[in-house]
């Protein structure tokens, strides 16, 4: 004889007892078999799981940040605090955690776990909600966090991801990933690897894909190697890499005052450097940098150098271009040193220079309450 349903069942229970339709409603939803069978067809969240979504649902946002309780400091790192009226811990939807950067994506619940390196809990999101939260974006999160344990859990259940998880491994210096993404997925990466671990030094990691990928790197590689100091990288691109480098090396390289990088570039490579090498250099103040370009290049620089070097206050760079080169300045060198109350840099301009106009300067002196710069400017115009 073929079984009764259990709804039928209940029903017929119910009925036959002549129960009110409150009694029905109850011992059809106290039924054993049938809870176990509605349950898995409604969209809630486990008990245990609710602070997480309340939090979540609570998190003030700002664009595409999440502004986040004190207690993520220890994994955002402070660098992701910013100051305004209180401190805020900010995280970017986008960049940092790999889901949509506009609105609330219920995703952040699942990537915030993998931030925290919290596998027990990510689990249990994947028990509570199955695969509706997961994306690739995951194992690609946990890539650029270096969640080993997490990245191997995430292979193990044959999760997907991108080529953007190798990539940001790189990125980010963790050599184990790249390692183990490159043994045991098929995504790969592409140039970009290579480009973005030059670029933050991690010459493990350039060795590493150069050793065993294929993708190679561009330009960038070298370029941006140069900007952040990375002499070690710059050194092994430049012996065992065909890609090179271009002007921006030695530019990028003179922006952030890395002497000892372009030393090695304006020996062991042609590619040169332009203008803006010595106009960034004089203007943050890098003069053994404008030094070393006056002396071994032929560029030059324009009358930007001098005149930012005199709005940031180094008058040693001021007095090294007003004594070795011919560009000169404009009357912005006199004006934005009074603007920031530069006095020696206002009085090395006014003895020296015939660009600026005193009467301006000392007007604008009033203006803006640079007593200092004014009361030098009376002296050498009374009038």
């Amino acid at each position: 004889m073929e079984a009764t349903p259990p709804v039928a069942a209940a029903a017929a229970a119910a009925a036959s007892a002549n129960l009110s339709r409150y009694d029905i409603y109850r011992s059809v939803l106290t039924n054993t078999t049938l809870l176990h069978m509605i349950t898995p067809y409604q969209d809630g969240f486990f008990g245990d799981l609710m602070p997480r979504v309340e939090e979540w649902k609570a998190m003030r946002r700002e664009f595409s940040y999440y502004v986040l309780p004190e207690r993520y400091l220890a994994y955002v790192g402070p660098t992701a605090a910013t100051s305004s009226t209180k401190s805020k811990l900010k995280v970017s939807g986008g960049y940092d955690l790999g889901i949509n950067w506009l609105g609330r994506d219920p995703r952040f619940l699942l990537h915030i776990s993998i931030l925290e390196n919290n596998l027990p809990l990510i689990k249990r999101w994947l028990a509570c909600r199955g695969r509706r939260y997961l994306t690739p974006r995951a194992l690609d999160c946990a890539a650029r966090y270096g969640r080993m344990e997490i990245v191997q859990y995430f292979d193990a259940m044959r999760f997907p991801c991108t080529m953007q998880a190798m990539i940001s491994a790189a990125c980010f210096g963790h050599l184990n990933v790249v390692q183990f993404l490159h043994a045991h997925r098929r995504e790969g990466c592409n140039s970009e690897a290579m480009d973005y671990a030059a670029e933050h030094g991690h010459l493990d990691i350039v060795r590493f894909l150069h050793t065993h990928r294929r993708e190679g790197c561009t330009y960038a590689a070298m370029n941006f190697a140069a900007k952040n100091g990375h002499l070690d990288v710059v050194t092994f691109l430049h012996t065992h890499r065909a890609e090179g480098c271009t002007e921006d090396a030695i530019d990028f390289a003179a922006l952030n005052g890395h002497l000892h990088v372009i030393e090695y570039l304006q020996a062991e490579r042609t590619e040169g450097c332009t203008i803006y090498a010595m106009n960034h250099a004089a203007a943050r103040g890098f003069l053994d940098v404008v030094r070393f370009l006056h002396t071994h290049r032929t560029e030059g620089c324009t009358t930007l150098a001098m005149d930012d070097a005199a709005k940031n206050n180094h008058l040693d760079v001021v007095a090294f271009l007003h004594e070795h080169r011919s560009e000169g300045c404009t009357p912005l060198a006199l004006e934005d040193a009074v603007r920031h109350g530069h006095v020696a840099i206002v009085k090395f301009l006014v003895e020296n220079r015939t660009e600026g106009d005193v009467k301006h300067a000392k007007a604008l002196a009033e203006q803006l309450g640079q007593y200092d710069v004014l009361r030098y400017l009376i002296q050498v115009c009374p009038a």
